[in-house]
């Protein structure tokens, strides 16, 4: 059986103590619902993630998105490289994540992103 993306992500957060909603969405400083594949709760922090199919439309979305929600974080994640997307990689609360094969991403998070926020969340403490 093949497993999707955002249910291997899903998986890999609540496995790191994160409680996790699929297809779910927060409200925005500015009052509009912002929908996401996946949002992650983990003490005070929150972050989103959206598997995305590269096109300049979705990023416009996207930075929209990361304005009117921050502090939460925002992860796109793609199969595709974009020039575009790498550019704003890093950039405030967002961050681009491409990955060749599926089975990159559990690296990928585990290293990257679960690392990272495990250590920001004990600083919290």
């Amino acid at each position: 059986m093949e497993v999707s993306v955002k249910h291997l992500i899903s998986k890999l957060l609540a496995d790191h103590g994160f409680n996790v909603k699929l297809d779910s969405t927060l409200t925005g400083r500015s009052g509009l619902k912002h929908s996401f594949d996946i949002v992650a709760v983990k003490k005070a922090q929150t972050i989103c993630f959206e598997i995305i199919d590269i096109d300049e439309g979705s990023l416009v979305k996207t930075l929209g998105k990361a304005i009117d929600i921050s502090p939460a974080k925002i992860f796109l994640v793609s199969s595709r490289r974009a020039t575009s997307f790498m550019a704003v990689s890093g950039i405030g609360n967002l961050e681009v994540i491409f990955y060749g094969e599926i089975e990159e991403i559990k690296d990928i998070i585990e290293r990257k992103i679960l690392s990272h926020l495990n250590t920001m969340i004990n600083c919290e403490m």
